[in-house]
């Protein structure tokens, strides 16, 4: 069995930390970035008890894309 370390080199994820999180309750926003500049935000809406997970994804000027996160075009991740 390998490493945790192992697991996130080589998840998509990997090598992203977590910048920011909105936790409103139904609907959650938390933010990954980069230090080349690629950035997630995922959009976890709740609905009696189910959560569904979306992502959007993009390269540069995160600040402004978390600032928009409510009208960004967000899709499940084998969509991104």
């Amino acid at each position: 069995m390998g490493s945790i370390h192992q697991f996130y080199d080589k998840s998509p994820l990997g090598g992203y930390v977590i910048a920011n999180k909105d936790i409103k309750g139904n609907l959650n926003y938390e933010g990954f970035v980069r230090q080349d500049g690629a950035w997630y935000v995922m959009r976890e809406t709740v609905s009696q008890g189910d959560h569904t997970y979306e992502y959007v994804q993009g390269f540069g000027d995160y600040e402004t894309s978390w600032a928009g996160r409510a009208d960004l075009n967000y899709k499940p991740f084998h969509h991104t």
